[in-house]
């Protein structure tokens, strides 16, 4: 039982970490977008 929680709770920890992180990225494109630099910044993700 114990073991099966720390796994869930692991799992619960990482789901939160990257729903945190989808948001942020989110919310950095729009800020990206507003500022007009976010096709420069795509440009250069797909050079590299």
């Amino acid at each position: 039982m114990i073991i099966v929680s720390k796994k869930y709770k692991l799992f619960n920890i990482k789901r939160d970490y990257m729903f945190t992180y989808i948001k942020s990225y989110k919310l950095m494109v729009k800020f990206m977008n507003y500022k007009g630099i976010y096709k420069k910044t795509k440009e250069l993700i797909s050079v590299m």
